[in-house]
């Protein structure tokens, strides 16, 4: 059982590690898609898909609200790829908002659209509209290279992968060792140093918050090499 234990804790990190990576990637890729103000802020309302199939059509979306107490119509800009990444599609519209209303904007998205054939990188512009600046906002959607199966489902695959794999592996690993030497207390505290800095790559996604992403997963990295390194064959 002790065996299985490491097998499953093996699966669900790798698992976590691949959707951290991929989506990782995505993010830095879109953060440095198209110039940007030092002026704008953050548009944080951007919502996009993290993967889609390569015979998958979707869309990314914007949701604009209106503080102010009369109607506003903000000009908004869509820049989606389309096939390269200097190749550009863009999309404009200024949506009426009423006082202390919101509006929803969606633009479709599709595999050809994707750059390196593998990234659709988008970037959106609100112009500012008193009493909210200008914003901006940026995403990258991955495109996998099969299809049969929405990108959705293998997010939350991966996800569940990752979190039952890492936890059954800790369970199964622990109620083995009930009594652990110095060194299998140093491995587990190890492991768990491995699963909480993984829980917070996969926070990273939530929050569209790359640079977490790529911090978590070069120390698991680094964990995961130092604990291979010292215990190999000991545990």
């Amino acid at each position: 059982m002790k065996r299985w234990s490491m097998v499953l804790f093996a699966i669900g990190f790798l698992a976590g590690l691949i959707l951290i990576s991929l989506t990782t990637w995505a993010g830095q890729e879109a953060a440095f898609f198209e110039p940007t103000s030092s002026y704008d802020k953050g548009l944080s309302s951007l919502h996009c898909p993290l993967m889609i199939a390569n015979d998958q059509d979707s869309s990314i979306s914007v949701t604009l609200n209106n503080p102010s107490t009369y109607p506003v119509s903000p000009l908004t800009k869509a820049h989606i790829t389309s096939g390269f990444v200097l190749l550009i599609d863009e999309y404009t519209a200024t949506p009426s908002i009423p006082p202390g209303g919101s509006t929803t904007i969606s633009w479709p998205i599709k595999p050809t659209d994707a750059a390196y054939k593998s990234l659709v990188l988008s970037r959106v512009f609100v112009e500012r509209s008193y009493p909210l600046p200008s914003r901006t906002g940026s995403c990258g959607v991955l495109v996998l290279p099969f299809g049969g199966i929405p990108g959705q489902a293998v997010v939350t695959a991966l996800v569940l992968i990752c979190l039952i794999g890492m936890g059954l592996g800790l369970f199964f690993w622990r109620r083995e060792n009930r009594h652990p030497s110095s060194r299998q207390a140093e491995f587990l505290s190890g492991m768990i140093a491995l699963a909480v800095i993984t829980c917070v790559g996969l926070l990273s996604i939530i929050i569209n918050f790359w640079l977490l992403g790529l911090a978590s997963m070069i120390l698991v990295l680094l964990i995961a090499i130092a604990l291979v390194t010292r215990y190999w064959g000991e545990i």
